[in-house]
C-alpha cells in the first residue's frame, strides 16, 4: 500500500466535498491530527476506519485502499500498483471488512506476516537455487466447497422443518450476555453478531415482571439465542449497529428496553464521567486547581480526544471537570487524576503512581454505586484496561447526573474558562464544542429535548454515548455501546429515545 498516495487522495476528495481536516476528523470521532497525519502520509487510517472514511469521503473502501478511483478491471485485477507483484517479497492475502463494507478485499502484506494464511509461499528447488512461488487455490475447489456448504444447509432447514411439524421444540439458554437486567424490564435481549448461524429462525415465548412478549430466536451452534427484540413502541429494532443498548426511564425507573447489558465492553472515553465523580469526592471544586506538567507525557498520542492544554496551566478544578467533559480532553483526565491522587496518596508520588491511586478510587466507587462488572485501569479510556456494560455505565450515569457541576457542564455546548498560569498571566479560553451532537442545535445530529451526557470512541470499543435527554416533564437515558460509525451511534442513539418517548 502506498501510504503517500492513500493520503493524497484522502487530501483531494476531503477538498472536493468542502470539508477541513477539522470536520473531517469530528465525522470520523478521531484527532485533528490524526487527519494531518494520514495526508501527509506518514501513516494510514487503522482497518476499523477505513469504511466509515470511504462512506464520509463518497468512495468504495477499496477505492481508498487503492488512493485513486476505480478503474479498469485489468488495473483492478493487477493490485493496488497496477502492475505485476514481484514474486519473492509480497503475497495476497484476504482481509474480511466490518460487516457493512461493499466486499471482501485484498490487502498485501509482506511474506513475513503470511504463515498460516489461505495464500502461502512454498520452496521449490530450480536450476540448484530456491525459489519462492504463489499457489492460489484453483477455482474448482471454491467451486465444490460451495457445493457442500449449500448441501449442509440444506440438509440443516430440512431437519429443522421436519422437527417443526412433528412439535419438536427448539430451546437453549434465553441470555448467553450473562444474566437478566438488574432493573425491572420490559424487553431484553442478547448480543448474537458473534455467532454463526447454522439453522432457521424459530420463535419462542419468555415471561417477564411485564405482561408476556415473543422473543425471536435464531438457532446456532449448540445454542439458541434471542434476536433483537422490538423496541418500546412496537418498531423493529434491526436497525440498530451497537453491539449493546439500553434505555431507562429515570421518571419511572424503569428499563424499557435492553440488548446485551449485561455484556462487558470497552467504555472508551464514557470513563471520564467516574474521572469526574471521583475528582469532585475528594477535591474541594471552590478551592482545589491543578498545574499541568509532566503527566501529559501519559496522555496516549495522537489518538487521545484533547483539550489542549499547555504546560504552567494552573487551572482551577472546574475548568478542569470542563475540559475533560466538553471536548473529552484525556489531557485534563490526566491532570485531574496525578493533583486528586497525589493528594490522597502523598505530594511525592510519581505520576503514575498518582494514576494509579486515582484508578483505585475510580474502581472503589464504581463498586459503592453498584457497577460491579466495571474496571477501570485509566483515567481517560484511550487506553485498553477499561470495562464496563451498559447497566454498570447507567449506574454510573445517574450518579453524575446528580452532581450539579456535571450535569451543568454535560448540557453546554461550549463554556469559557478564566484562570492564570504559573507565570501569572491571564488565560481565556472556550472549550468549544462538545462532542455530543446530539445537544448542538446548529448540528444536523440535534435531539431535541437532550441534556447531556458523555460520549466515547475507540478502535476496540466502537462508537458509544450515554445520553440524556427530557421532553414533557419525563428523562429518558439511553446508553449505546459498540455502534459501527460515528454517523451509526447518533442514528442508534435517536432511535432509542424517539422509540422511548412514544412508548
Amino acid at each position: 500500500m502506498d501510504n503517500q498516495k492513500i493520503g493524497a487522495f484522502i487530501a483531494a476528495r476531503r477538498k472536493e466535498m468542502g470539508l477541513t481536516q477539522q470536520q473531517l476528523a469530528e465525522r470520523l470521532g478521531v484527532t485533528n491530527k490524526a487527519v494531518s497525519k494520514w495526508e501527509s502520509g506518514n501513516g494510514i487510517p487503522d482497518i476499523s476506519l477505513f469504511t466509515a472514511l470511504a462512506e464520509v469521503l463518497g468512495v468504495t473502501a477499496d477505492e481508498l485502499l487503492r488512493g485513486e478511483p476505480s478503474g479498469s478491471p485489468a488495473q483492478e485485477e493487477a493490485g493496488p500498483s497496477g502492475g505485476e507483484e514481484p514474486e519473492d517479497t509480497e503475497v495476497t492475502r484476504a482481509f474480511e471488512l466490518p460487516e457493512n463494507a461493499e466486499a471482501t478485499r485484498a490487502f498485501v502484506l509482506p511474506e513475513e506476516h503470511t504463515s498460516g494464511e489461505t495464500g502461502h509461499l512454498e520452496e521449490a528447488e530450480a536450476g540448484g537455487k530456491a525459489s519462492k512461488r504463489r499457489r492460489l487455490v484453483p477455482l474448482w475447489a471454491w467451486i465444490a466447497g460451495g457445493v457442500v456448504l449449500a448441501v449442509a444447509l440444506a440438509i440443516g432447514i430440512g431437519a429443522f422443518c421436519l422437527a417443526g411439524l412433528s412439535g419438536t421444540p427448539v430451546s437453549g439458554p434465553s441470555d448467553p450476555s450473562g444474566g437478566a437486567s438488574a432493573s425491572s424490564g420490559l424487553f431484553t435481549g442478547a448480543l448474537t453478531e458473534a455467532e454463526t448461524t447454522t439453522a432457521a429462525e424459530t420463535t419462542a415465548s419468555s415471561a417477564t415482571s411485564a405482561p408476556t412478549t415473543t422473543t425471536t430466536t435464531r438457532t446456532t451452534t449448540g445454542t439458541t439465542v434471542p434476536l433483537r427484540p422490538p423496541l418500546p413502541n412496537g418498531a423493529s429494532a434491526e436497525a440498530l449497529t451497537a453491539s449493546a443498548v439500553l434505555l431507562y426511564d429515570a421518571s419511572a425507573g424503569q428499563t424499557l428496553y435492553a440488548y446485551a447489558d449485561t455484556v462487558q465492553r470497552d467504555p472508551a472515553s464514557m470513563t471520564k464521567l467516574m474521572t469526574a465523580i471521583v475528582a469532585l469526592q475528594y477535591a474541594d471544586v471552590d478551592t482545589a486547581h491543578y498545574v499541568v506538567g509532566s503527566e501529559q507525557s501519559l496522555v496516549k498520542k495522537p489518538d487521545s480526544s484533547m483539550a489542549y492544554l499547555e504546560q504552567g496551566w494552573d487551572m482551577p478544578l472546574k475548568a478542569l471537570i470542563h475540559a475533560m467533559l466538553l471536548p473529552s480532553g484525556c489531557d485534563a483526565a490526566y491532570t485531574v487524576a496525578v493533583g486528586v491522587g497525589r493528594d490522597v496518596g502523598g505530594a511525592g508520588l510519581s505520576d503514575e503512581a498518582a494514576v494509579q491511586v486515582f484508578c483505585d478510587l475510580m474502581n472503589q466507587k464504581a463498586r459503592e454505586i453498584g457497577a460491579v462488572n466495571t474496571h477501570f485501569s485509566n483515567p481517560d479510556g484511550l487506553r485498553q484496561g477499561n470495562l464496563s456494560t451498559a447497566q454498570d455505565i447507567l449506574l454510573i450515569a445517574q450518579y453524575a447526573m446528580q452532581q450539579p457541576l456535571i450535569r451543568e457542564t454535560a448540557s453546554r455546548v461550549t463554556i469559557r474558562d478564566t484562570f492564570t498560569d504559573t507565570n501569572g498571566e491571564e488565560v481565556d479560553v472556550t472549550w468549544d464544542r462538545n462532542t455530543n451532537l446530539l445537544l448542538d442545535p446548529d448540528n444536523p445530529e440535534y435531539f431535541e429535548g437532550t441534556t447531556g451526557l458523555k460520549t466515547g470512541s475507540s478502535d476496540t470499543a466502537g462508537y458509544c454515548v450515554v445520553a440524556t435527554a427530557s421532553r414533557n416533564g419525563r428523562e429518558l437515558i439511553a446508553v449505546v455501546m459498540g455502534s459501527r460509525s460515528d454517523s451509526a451511534r447518533w442514528q442508534d442513539t435517536t432511535l432509542l429515545l424517539e422509540a422511548g418517548f412514544a412508548s
